[in-house]
């Protein structure tokens, strides 16, 4: 089965099942976390894990511990395809008898549908906002409380045995409840993206009542297509809070104002640490690779030259700042901005679609940027115990101190001044020539249904 053609077959997971039944290794887990092994290396951690846990005939907790244990996200009960899987290792199925209930629950897969209010190119205030209300227990509410869809399905999912049928019949009756990615997950996202405009839109409002403030509060206003509409006229206050919610809102400036949040104090310091500390020759070829593809990702200008001439032209950069103290760089270097907007516009409008699933650090880093940057009540502000209730309610493995990651957002949580920590913790990874924690981390933002379907 390890064949090419047998790969071809049945696919990468059916091959890494079929290695993992041949294997003479005592700890199966083991064998299939292998990097050496040529099978598993094509196959993340995660699905890795499921393999290894139909083998070893794990229940459903034991399968979620070792996924946790591993940082990897638990199985989602609204995914159409980890439904099937939490049914399957409740009730004690083989990887056989799994892949035909798939089967089985193919013709259900494809009634489901992705959130109508989100998949129009027009995305609005106005429009997140009826998303999270829709997803929330009481929409009267300004203040949503998620309505716990996800626990209410994996209850019913976990004490479903019996007539697989009826596992059917369930998915069926139920479909609007499922989603291609992590419902939840995309949900939180949308709530704290709403907090965020909100503030924005809020501060011009008051900024135009008072008559103090309003040129500043209307370049804020740069995150909604808006503001030549309302530089044209003076609109009453109802009207102008109309326009603004259903202005479509610019994915590119929302993006912008995040990498400028983190990466301006961040990124950039990382690099230019890096080629203060160390003299150019002196950096490994991966290493003067990785500083020429980001300042080229920036300036297009510099993609005919070679990773040496990128650098030295950095550096040149470098001394003409310094020579001119008072002129200010930003993280898109020469101006370039149309690229990293591009991908992250991109990126944004995937999440908001439902077409990605976000990743546990990239998710981190946006509520982090969308708290500190909003007007929102104490109770719902992200601190330690709000964000280990969101990260256990999206299936993620809760914050831990043994986790660097964790531990530089427990400490970003609770420092009074949180630009400074940033820029000594890129100092402090720049010395150690590696990049920043969140450097490019929504790259491993993918669909967790699109990952099934290329494994199966």
């Amino acid at each position: 089965m390890s064949s090419n053609k047998s790969k071809a077959k049945y696919g990468l997971m059916d091959s890494l099942i079929g290695e993992l039944l041949s294997s003479d290794s005592e700890s199966v887990l083991g064998q299939a976390m292998l990097a050496d092994n040529k099978i598993a290396r094509g196959i993340p951690f995660r699905y890795r894990i499921i393999a290894a846990a139909f083998i070893s005939k794990a229940s459903l907790n034991e399968l979620n511990s070792a996924l946790v244990a591993h940082s990897c996200e638990q199985l989602y009960a609204r995914n159409p395809y980890e439904a099937t899987l939490i049914y399957a290792f409740n009730n004690g199925l083989s990887y056989d008898e799994w892949r035909n209930l798939l089967k089985e629950s193919e013709h259900i897969r494809s009634k489901v549908n992705d959130e109508p209010l989100l998949s129009s190119s027009r995305i609005s205030l106005a429009g997140i906002r009826k998303y999270v209300a829709k997803n929330s227990e009481d929409a009267s509410d300004t203040y949503y409380e998620t309505m716990h869809r996800t626990n209410s399905i994996q209850s019913h999912l976990s004490s479903a045995s019996g007539d697989r049928k009826e596992l059917l019949k369930y998915l069926l009756r139920n479909i609007s409840e499922f989603s291609f990615v992590r419902e939840i997950t995309r949900y939180y996202f949308c709530k704290y993206l709403v907090y965020f405009l909100e503030t924005r839109k809020n501060d011009y409002c008051r900024a135009l009542e008072k008559d103090r403030g309003v040129q500043r509060a209307l370049s804020r206003l740069s995150v909604f297509k808006v503001q030549s509409t309302l530089s044209r006229k003076k609109y009453a206050p109802s009207e102008t809070s109309h326009l603004i919610d259903e202005a479509p809102i610019s994915l590119s400036a929302i993006y912008d104002d995040f990498q400028s949040f983190y990466f301006e104090y961040t990124t950039m310091d990382w690099m230019n640490v890096l080629l203060e500390r160390y003299d150019i020759y002196h950096l490994s070829e991966s290493q003067k690779k990785d500083v020429a593809d980001y300042l080229r990702s920036y300036n297009k200008a510099l993609s005919e030259m070679t990773d040496n001439e990128v650098i030295a032209w950095q550096q040149t950069e470098m001394e003409r700042r310094d020579a001119e103290a008072d002129l200010e760089y930003s993280l898109e270097g020469n101006g370039s901005s149309s690229v990293p907007s591009r991908v992250g516009e991109s990126f944004l409008r995937k999440v908001l679609r439902g077409t990605v699933d976000l990743d546990r650090t990239t998710f981190l880093s946006f509520l982090l940027f969308f708290d500190k940057e909003s007007d929102i009540p104490k109770e719902h502000r992200i601190n330690e115990t709000r964000l280990r209730s969101i990260l256990n309610n999206c299936g993620f493995p809760v914050l831990s101190s043994d986790r660097e990651i964790d531990d530089f957002i427990i400490d970003y949580m609770n420092t009074d001044d949180p630009m400074t920590l940033l820029l000594q913790e890129a100092e402090i990874m720049a010395m150690s020539q590696e990049n920043f924690y969140l450097y490019k981390s929504h790259l491993a933002s993918k669909s967790k249904s699109s990952e099934w379907e290329k494994l199966l």
